[in-house]
């Protein structure tokens, strides 16, 4: 993969390393990967990515850090993210996905009807003995995964050491040291056009990370590409929960944002379009025009017509 980033080219252009070079110098710390290119260069290497990429994409993040140093000539750089795109695989449905898919990256399209407030996720956790002061890093798994604290504490002790034995369950997390990215949680649903006739709409959790994080809105029709995953629920009631039962979601490596096809409202506009719009907005009289403009054909309800034009032209950022 290191090579493939620091050779792949079209024409006189190296894309990659030119990818990684823009980004960087932007603050945007990520990397856009076709798996096409990928599958052209290196076939088995794109293989083994989409069927194993817990395994793979992290070295692959490695990679391209060593590739960014060679390329910005600087000794330590930021992580780097690896997003994965496929613009021509023919996305899987959500009602097809099933227990086949686990551990392996899918594709599928839908609508963001949900997004959460950004939070700190854990990477790495900084944990000390409670007993003896030793302290140790534990790696966090990625996405809604987490770390087990160990039971024991596993300090070397020397023969005839006269202290007290550590306790069980020992450790303790100190937060100030550990390391943290950011992390959101997304809810996607089937399009409308896709669902069954008589049948309800089904959705799937997502979570995203890093460079990933506010990147789309509820209502943004897009096509995901994450890996299947599975998490345990924190059931209170654990003497009747199923403990081989756990809860699907997707982490996302990559996200496109789909701006043509069926129920996808355009917003391009033309520069002549853009420039009217500047010269109305800069009338003083712009609030009773657009009032006015409402229902012509209706006589008086000046009120009424004025909380229309407020709710067609003002309002929030959905969350």
């Amino acid at each position: 993969f290191r090579e493939f980033l620091r050779n792949y080219r079209e024409g006189n252009i190296f894309v990659y390393r030119e990818k990684l070079r823009q980004n960087y110098n932007m603050g945007k710390y990520l990397v856009e990967v076709d798996v096409e290119d990928l599958s052209a260069t290196y076939g088995a290497l794109a293989s083994d990515l989409l069927e194993r990429p817990g395994e793979f994409l992290p070295l692959c993040e490695l990679a391209a850090k060593e590739v960014l140093k060679d390329t910005v000539h600087m000794e330590e750089v930021h992580d780097i993210q690896v997003t994965l795109v496929r613009k021509d695989a023919r996305p899987i449905p959500i009602r097809e996905l099933n227990s086949s898919c686990i551990s392996k990256v899918v594709q599928i399209p839908g609508i963001i009807i949900s997004a959460s407030r950004t939070r700190a996720k854990a990477t790495h956790i900084f944990i000390m003995c409670k007993g003896c002061g030793e302290t140790k890093v534990l790696p966090c798994r990625p996405g809604f995964g987490g770390a087990t604290l160990p039971r024991t504490c596993d300090r070397a002790r020397p023969p005839n050491d006269p202290s007290a034995k550590c306790p069980v369950d020992p450790y303790v997390i100190l937060p100030d040291k550990s390391k943290y990215i950011d992390q959101q949680s997304l809810k996607l649903q089937e399009s409308p056009e896709t669902v069954p006739t008589g049948e309800m709409p089904r959705n799937v959790l997502l979570s995203v990370d890093r460079s990933l994080v506010d990147m789309v809105i509820p209502g943004t029709r897009v096509t995901v590409m994450g890996i299947y995953s599975i998490f345990a629920t924190g059931d209170k009631n654990r003497a009747t929960a199923a403990v081989a039962v756990r809860t699907p979601y997707i982490r996302v490596v990559g996200i496109a944002v789909d701006e043509h096809g069926a129920g996808r409202a355009t917003s391009m506009f033309t520069p002549d379009e853009e420039a009217e719009f500047s010269r109305m907005a800069r009338q003083d009289d712009i609030y009773g025009r657009l009032s006015r403009s409402i229902a012509p054909s209706i006589f008086g309800h000046e009120d009424i017509r004025k909380a229309l034009a407020c709710q067609l032209m003002g309002g929030s950022r959905k969350r």
